[in-house]
């Protein structure tokens, strides 16, 4: 597939993406990937108000990553780095969904590397709501109500 897709580009885009293939995600070639990211991202019929989340999401994928060549990064990548997030305070399922789905886009539209099945990543949980219920079961608005009947 990605040999289909190499011939169907011009010299310029072969080029552009073997460049890509071998950068390392280093700190100092980041710039320079997330203006490629960005233009990519412009360039098709997606929603504009995504662009900073998938930007974010891409870059802290590639911050993980930052000593390996980007060509090297697979699916297996995507699986830990989403395995991890799902270890991480804070990281609802739909925020771990998003980020699967920006670093979906990083590998077929930026790479050109579509990545193979994702599915076996360890699940972020719900968050848990605060209750309003004390420990003996009574809820906040009972005890409230308790203390202005002993006034």
């Amino acid at each position: 597939m990605t040999a289909f897709l190499n011939s169907a580009l011009n010299a310029d885009e072969r080029s552009r993406i073997e460049a890509l293939r071998t950068i390392s995600a280093s700190l100092r070639d980041l710039p320079s990937l997330i203006r490629i990211v960005r233009s990519t991202y412009r360039a098709g019929d997606r929603k504009p108000h995504l662009e900073p989340t998938y930007i974010n999401w891409i870059e802290r994928y590639v911050r993980f990553y930052q000593t390996k060549p980007l060509g090297m990064l697979d699916d297996r990548h995507v699986t830990a780095f989403l395995t991890h997030l799902a270890r991480r305070p804070g990281i609802a399922p739909s925020d771990q969904e998003q980020a699967l789905d920006a670093l979906q886009f990083f590998h077929e539209e930026v790479l050109y590397a579509p990545l193979g099945s994702i599915d076996n990543y360890t699940r972020a949980h719900q968050r848990r709501r605060a209750s309003s219920e004390d420990a003996s079961g009574r809820s906040f608005w009972d005890v409230e109500d308790a203390a202005a009947e002993k006034e």
